[in-house]
């Protein structure tokens, strides 16, 4: 499912600054497809914004797991506690 998600999204971003049709031909085409250099210029620039726009979306997904390491950390912290003051010593 995820890399469904990603794929239609990079397809989404990179047809924010490339036209839709090119970007559909360079997909669809089996063998190779003759482009232009003003086309090559586009298609490199919505690689590149597609790319900055799939590493924002991870840094975004980034946070809450470190939250949630933190928050497993502090539980076993203070279930060890709870084991420690009912067990005598």
């Amino acid at each position: 499912m995820g890399l469904t998600i990603s794929l239609n999204f990079a397809v989404f971003v990179m047809s924010l600054t490339s036209p839709y049709d090119l970007i559909t031909n360079l997909i669809s085409a089996a063998g190779s497809i003759a482009i232009t250099l003003p086309q090559k210029a586009m298609l490199m620039e919505s690689i590149k914004n597609t790319y900055v726009a799939l590493a924002i979306v991870n840094g975004i997904a980034l946070a809450p797991s470190i939250f949630q390491l933190n928050r497993r950390r502090s539980y076993l912290i203070s279930e060890k506690a709870v084991a420690a003051m009912v067990e005598p010593a």
